[in-house]
């Protein structure tokens, strides 16, 4: 009885290890829809993005911080309150006009 057992977890063993293999075979190979992605430059959904202006940033002197209100997302989550939805539109708006 023990050796058929034993014998049943030897085959359950070998067939665990044969299937974790063959999950293996795309590790470390890049999905071709983030192609040129990561430190050759920057796209979006395959197209390169402009190059970035010189002397832009977000932390820069030259960026007005006053211009929308802080919009608070919930703790740790990506949702927002209904109160919060037009402060986000507002945001949405001035980005999609070009800014």
């Amino acid at each position: 009885m023990t050796k058929h057992l034993s014998k049943i977890l030897q085959l359950l063993l070998a067939f665990s290890l044969i299937t974790s293999l063959g999950a293996c075979k795309n590790f470390g190979k890049k999905d071709p829809k983030f192609a040129g992605a990561g430190t050759d430059g920057d796209y979006v959904n395959g197209t390169p993005l402009p190059d970035r202006q010189e002397g832009v940033s977000f932390t820069g002197s030259n960026v007005d911080r006053h211009r929308f209100r802080p919009v608070h997302f919930g703790f740790d989550s990506y949702s927002i309150q209904s109160s919060e939805q037009p402060l986000l539109d507002e945001v949405a708006s001035f980005l999609k006009s070009g800014g």
